[in-house]
């Protein structure tokens, strides 16, 4: 039998007889935490922003990873593009303008015009969801050099005034908008009450 030759293979190597034995612990199983499981795409707005934060934040820290813009601003910037998640149309959360793009969506936003804030409709990418947009937006900073001082920056005040040159947007004030959601109460007791997403 298999236990007869596994015991004389033990014997001829040396091993002790009581070894030979087949164990009686039961195997051990596998609970669904330990499995890897991918974490499901969000599409669509947020009701509240701590579940957008939860959200967005692994996303723009992979982006960061690639681009070098701090993981806050990336988030700040989408907070700001979409009132924290509640204001999304086709998965749009940087409101990129959509001109060549493949995949668009229309719809009304407010412009600065000679210092004067116009409402207009424009396209602007779509995307299947909140993870795709976020990655189109890293690919869009990586593709035009206007953004290369705003990757470059080394702290988060670099960043908003590189930002603000790069004319990302026409509001006269948007990076400094964008640094202070970065650094402000929000996003700061977020991490204070979920420290896993620092």
């Amino acid at each position: 039998t298999t236990e007869e030759f596994n015991a004389r293979r033990r014997r001829e190597r040396g091993l002790p007889e009581e070894d030979v034995e087949r164990s009686t612990s039961p195997i051990p199983q596998l609970r669904q935490d330990d499995l890897k499981i991918p974490t499901k795409k969000h599409s669509g707005k947020f009701d509240n922003k701590n579940d957008f934060l939860k959200a967005i934040i692994p996303a723009a820290k992979e982006a960061s990873a690639r681009t070098g813009v701090d993981w806050r601003m990336i988030v700040a910037q989408s907070a700001i593009e979409t009132g924290w998640g509640s204001k999304v149309k086709g998965n749009s959360f940087f409101g990129i303008k959509g001109h060549g793009a493949k995949d668009t969506v229309k719809f009304t936003t407010q412009e600065e015009v000679d210092g004067k804030r116009v409402t207009i409709q424009d396209s602007f990418r779509a995307y299947d969801s909140l993870e795709d947009s976020v990655a189109g937006y890293a690919d869009f900073l990586l593709a035009n050099p206007r953004y290369k001082d705003y990757m470059a920056a080394d702290n988060l005040e670099d960043a908003a005034a590189a930002l603000q040159a790069s004319g990302y947007a026409t509001d006269s004030k948007y990076g400094s908008k964008v640094l202070s959601t970065a650094r402000g109460r929000t996003l700061r007791n977020f991490l204070k009450n979920n420290p896993e997403y620092k």
